[in-house]
């Protein structure tokens, strides 16, 4: 019998692929796992699994939470597929009933539905990005069904939670995120946090049907008093937020910049059908698209080339808190080239029968017909800036009469 041997190049490429050395000791090379397999029956196997990378997660139902502690790529069985047309939850999804959170740098998570667990119905988010989760990249995910209205805690579809740098919420749909508490389809935290997240985008997501049983909805809310540079909110849908405040203390905040946000860019977003069922005895309805409160910075915001599709005269556009225009009177939102509902522009503080505006914020010119194709001309002879000495016009509900407004926003 001849024996074979190997040639010297041979033996090199073969042991390449198999084998790393590192202090005389062979490891496995990272490479891509699939999910669910003999090796890897779990995502959370495969996480743990630091050979992994990326991680490749079959169609199929995932009840598990998922703790993502080093920088890898997990993809769905819809990675790279655009979430309109596709159904939460059939044949063809990966989808995990629990919570993934990203815990470390660097980490993609692309393709999945996710809901709530179906053993924790306090599960309060769906993707949850603590502060190690800079570059956290999140594309193409459905998560709906997070929360309930029979629990205290707050509830959010995706949370970045004190301080995470550089994330990107791209071309997702959230949908029915509900609790008795506020309820956000993407909130950025928290009221105590002293770390900043700087320079995130979230862009081309759908978020809609966010229920609060007692306090807010909000499609997007920013709360971090810390501040938030760079941040960028941009050609999302955001439709049916409800505050049903069956004690009387609900409102509906689409895009909640709450905290301080220095130059923070609105711009391109759809906004429609906010309600506040049960208005506030003393204040009246809280329904507003564009709303800064605890915000030194809202100066320096540009809130542009939006659609306000909500109630004209009932709910605003945009609104500017009344202690912050009493405490930085001469700053002003550039809130130009919207449509406001009418072509005529906002009111009753403006010239129109649209949504309706605040004072300190720059609405004129205003579009003419809804963006993209309407022309921003509307009201080019009228005077640029409405400012105030933080006082609305007193037959606005919102706002009380001595420039204060609604209870502590939760």
């Amino acid at each position: 019998m001849k024996t074979k041997f190997l040639g010297c190049s041979q033996v090199v490429a073969a042991f390449a692929t198999v084998l790393a050395l590192s202090g005389g000791t062979a490891q496995a090379a990272v490479g891509p796992c699939s999910v669910p397999t003999l090796a890897h029956p779990s995502i959370q196997s495969a996480v743990s699994d630091t050979n992994c990378d990326p991680i490749n997660v079959d169609p199929g139902v995932y009840a598990e939470n998922v703790v993502i502690s080093r920088s890898l790529t997990l993809n769905g069985a819809r990675a790279g597929d655009a979430v309109a047309g596709r159904v939460f939850g059939n044949l063809t999804e990966s989808t995990v009933t629990g919570m993934i959170t990203i815990q470390a740098a660097n980490v993609t998570i692309d393709g999945f539905s996710l809901t709530n667990s179906l053993t924790n119905t306090m599960q309060n988010s769906g993707i949850l990005v603590k502060t190690a989760g800079d570059r956290a990249f999140i594309t193409n995910n459905i998560i709906s069904a997070v929360g309930t209205l029979t629990l205290a805690d707050a509830t959010q579809g995706i949370y970045l939670e004190n301080g995470p740098d550089d994330v990107r919420i791209v071309d997702n749909e959230i949908s029915r995120i509900q609790s008795s508490r506020s309820a956000k389809g993407i909130y950025i935290g928290d009221t105590a946090a002293i770390n900043a997240s700087r320079n995130v985008l979230i862009s081309g997501n759908s978020i809609r049907n966010i229920t609060s049983g007692d306090r807010g909805a909000y499609g997007i809310q920013v709360n971090n008093r810390a501040g938030q540079p760079g941040l960028v909110i941009s050609n999302n849908t955001i439709d049916t937020l409800t505050g049903l405040g069956v004690l009387g203390g609900g409102w509906a905040h689409a895009i909640g910049l709450e905290g301080d946000t220095l130059n923070v860019l609105v711009v391109g977003n759809d906004i429609s059908n906010l309600f506040d069922l049960v208005p506030n005895p003393m204040f009246g309805p809280d329904a507003i698209a564009v709303f800064f409160e605890d915000n030194p910075s809202f100066g320096t915001a540009r809130v542009n080339q939006n659609n306000f599709d909500v109630t004209p005269l009932v709910a605003y556009g945009i609104a500017v808190h009344p202690v912050l225009i009493v405490a930085f009177p001469n700053s002003i939102v550039d809130g130009t080239c919207n449509w406001w509902g009418d072509r005529n522009g906002p009111g009753p503080m403006g010239p129109g029968a649209g949504a309706k505006v605040s004072s300190n914020v720059d609405f004129n010119p205003w579009l003419i017909a809804r963006a993209p194709a309407g022309a921003c001309v509307g009201g080019a002879s009228a005077p640029a800036k409405v400012t105030g000495g933080g006082q609305i016009p007193g037959d606005d509900p919102l706002f009380s009469p001595l420039g204060t407004c609604c209870p502590c926003r939760l």
